[in-house]
């Protein structure tokens, strides 16, 4: 591996640069919604209410109506999958803490997972409260009035800009200064490194749920997408001793063929669903 050069990036290099984002903004997400969506099945499960996880939700055995659905079942079931992801938000970044020698490929996997854990945390209980799912029921069994739910939204939406900036500042904190100095230098490795690999991904799971396509994928896509706009405005205002190392071809294509894998895991995996049962 060689450090990013000081001088930019060939056109070959970015295309590189965005399939392998790609490919690790797949895994890292792929890996945030099993974990959060088993959390919230075994939690659903302590509470004696089967569900079943799919690529795009979580149903439910039991009818919205069922006496199982206590006030505690609610919020248990339906914060079990924010609380979960928020968690794997904060251990990415404690991992990113402990590591040394940083490459462009465990950065931007962590990057990627923090985003996506913050998103199916704080952008699902935006969503969710926009859309009248899953958290909104959580705010009607406390009888959370109208500017409650306003304000939660615009909290939720104002941390995940926020931890947009925050992975800015991790992201061009490992660059050569004179590859972040200016405000279209940033542009042009955002657009690479985080906006088409956002775009390419989202199609991508688009694609496979098309025809089963929801306003809450969209919507939470949008969120993301919200999530990574401020990256371009965040100048590092410390530049790490760490350089990130630019990962070999090889390298690269080990992280598409694992971003492959973990697709067709996912539609494998969860295109019947998963249940489990009390």
């Amino acid at each position: 591996m060689n450090q990013l050069p000081a001088n930019g990036l060939s056109q070959s290099r970015l295309f590189w640069l965005l399939f392998n984002s790609m490919a690790l903004s797949v895994m890292a997400y792929v890996f945030v919604y099993i974990v959060s969506g088993f959390s919230t099945l075994y939690i659903a499960w302590d509470m004696d209410v089967p569900g079943r996880l799919f690529t795009r939700h979580i149903e439910f055995e039991v009818p919205h109506d069922s006496p199982l659905w206590t006030t505690d079942t609610i919020v248990s079931v339906f914060l079990a999958s924010p609380f979960s992801c928020l968690f794997i938000g904060l251990i990415s970044l404690a991992v990113y803490q402990l590591i040394r020698r940083v490459s462009v490929s465990v950065l931007l996997f962590l990057i990627w997972m923090f985003l996506h854990s913050f998103n199916l945390s704080f952008g699902l209980i935006s969503e969710d409260l926009l859309l009248g799912e899953g958290i909104a029921r959580v705010a009607d069994a406390f009888g959370f009035d109208l500017a409650i739910v306003t304000l939660a939204i615009g909290f939720s939406t104002y941390i995940l800009i926020r931890s947009g900036m925050f992975a800015g500042k991790l992201f061009f904190n490992h660059l050569h200064e004179p590859l972040s100095d200016s405000f279209s230098k940033r542009l042009k490795l955002w657009f690479w490194t985080f906006f088409l690999p956002w775009l390419g991904s989202s199609l991508l799971f688009l694609l496979r749920d098309f025809a089963g396509i929801t306003p809450k994928y969209l919507v939470l896509s949008a969120f993301l997408f919200l999530a990574i706009s401020p990256i371009p405005f965040v100048k590092s205002d410390k530049i790490s001793s760490t350089i990130c190392m630019l990962p070999s071809d090889r390298r690269m294509i080990l992280n598409l063929a694992l971003g492959l894998v973990f697709f067709m895991l996912y539609h494998l995996w969860l295109r019947q669903g998963i249940l489990l049962v009390p």
